[in-house]
């Protein structure tokens, strides 16, 4: 039997169904993990040795829009590093689904690296949300650190491009008229 529901319009009730919206997401944004042109975009600030900013913008994990607010920031804390070592930490959007309440939930976590004479990355658990995988970390920055201090904060996630500046980069303005292809 195939199910098939009209999601954009009124029924009366409450009859929009997440797993619907994240598929609607993935056909518009595509099936990986993004971060979109608005706002800061997320944006990476080291504030002290022990604690990284993200600006605001929006995620959009696996199909599952994420946003931190207009203006708004998080601080998210990284743990001390140790004199004469480096260590890769990979800051992540951790998705979580409980399994018996079906809740969804997003936050920031951090994925420390091991201390050694090299910097490496930690292994991040990557899931499948839309195959029902409860476990999925959203990429966002390595942080290097060397000895006590932050070195460097490196993106590790994708940008997906507006539709404006998708249509702007095509030559087209988005308007093509009846009958009339791309050139």
């Amino acid at each position: 039997m195939i199910k098939s529901e009209l999601v954009d319009g009124f029924k009366g009730d409450g009859h929009v169904e997440v797993e619907q919206l994240g598929d609607i997401n993935i056909g518009t944004y595509g099936p990986d993990d993004y971060v979109l042109e608005t706002g800061k975009q997320l944006q990476a600030q080291v504030i002290t040795n022990n604690k990284v900013r993200i600006f605001d913008g929006v995620m959009v994990i696996q199909g599952r829009r994420d946003v931190i607010a207009a203006n708004a920031y998080t601080d998210v804390p990284i743990d001390n590093g140790a004199q004469g070592v480096k260590r890769n930490d990979i800051i992540v959007r951790r998705y979580t689904k409980d399994s018996a309440s079906e809740i969804e939930n997003t936050e920031f976590a951090v994925i420390k690296g091991t201390p050694g004479a090299a910097a490496t990355d930690p292994v991040v658990t990557v899931g499948n949300i839309r195959n029902g995988d409860t476990l999925h970390n959203m990429k966002l920055y390595r942080v290097r650190i060397e000895g006590l201090n932050i070195v460097g904060v490196d993106k590790l996630y994708k940008t997906n491009m507006s539709l404006a500046q998708l249509n702007s980069n095509l030559g087209t303005g988005g308007i093509v008229e009846s009958g009339a292809g791309y050139v």
